[in-house]
């Protein structure tokens, strides 16, 4: 796919002291990518060679001045995101991205960017729409990107699909998992007429995953993501 598209779509990921210092190495190698292909594109001198050289380590050592919010907004942007916007939620060492696409949409080039965010990301969701009108979405699902096409459908009854297995983990996965959830349902700072009315409403559409958010906050996909359940998964 190689053509203009737009879009929005979100991030959530890990802020701790090991994502950031995992970030700040994903970066290094980005710098070295990007010298590569400047040289492999331009063939330049020798001299123009050394310069293109010296720019990218004079990026790579500002990494330890910038914050890791800088890193992220230089990588993203020449990937055709715009827009872009940070949260930070310290209390449970996370940061939220939400950012908007209006560019040419290479795949390969997107993709290959959120795949090296894979180890901080907790959820993630990425729309678009091409100008042939075509739509479909980056969505992350256990521990890796899918592509998924989209279209209207007009169904007479409820239907989610074929039901996703659960990862064969360990009792004490589980048990951290359980212990999670009860942790953000104790904690969620939403008010209780808010979360009952999400409750209900998960309920009647019938929509596991909205119960979870109407309780704690988070889906089965960040959920399970904070104690590194769908590892198992990939295991398995």
């Amino acid at each position: 796919m190689g053509y203009n598209a737009t879009g929005r779509g979100t991030l959530i990921l890990r802020f701790d002291e090991k994502a950031i210092s995992g970030m700040k190495a994903w970066m290094r190698v980005y710098y070295d990518e990007l010298s590569q292909k400047g040289i492999e594109a331009y063939r330049p001198d020798e001299y123009m060679m050394q310069i293109h050289q010296s720019v990218c380590e004079t990026e790579k050592e500002a990494l330890e001045k910038e914050q890791p919010t800088e890193w992220l907004e230089s990588a993203l942007s020449p990937a055709g995101f715009s827009e872009i916007y940070f949260t930070k939620l310290p209390e449970h060492q996370l940061l939220h991205v939400e950012t908007e696409f209006d560019a040419k949409y290479r795949e390969d080039e997107i993709l290959k960017l959120l795949e090296a965010l894979s180890p901080q990301t907790i959820t993630g969701n990425f729309s678009f729409c091409g100008e042939d009108n075509g739509i479909w979405r980056l969505v992350f699902i256990g521990i890796s990107w899918c592509e998924q096409r989209g279209e209207i459908v007009y169904k007479d009854e409820a239907g989610t699909g074929p039901l996703r297995q659960a990862p064969d983990a360990s009792e004490e996965k589980w048990e951290a998992l359980l212990a999670q959830i009860q942790s953000f349902v104790q904690s969620d700072p939403r008010p209780a007429v808010q979360r009952g009315y999400l409750l209900v409403n998960a309920v009647r559409e019938q929509e596991p995953d909205g119960v979870l958010e109407a309780l704690t906050g988070w889906s089965m996909q960040a959920l399970g993501a904070f104690v590194e359940l769908w590892n198992e998964e990939d295991k398995s």
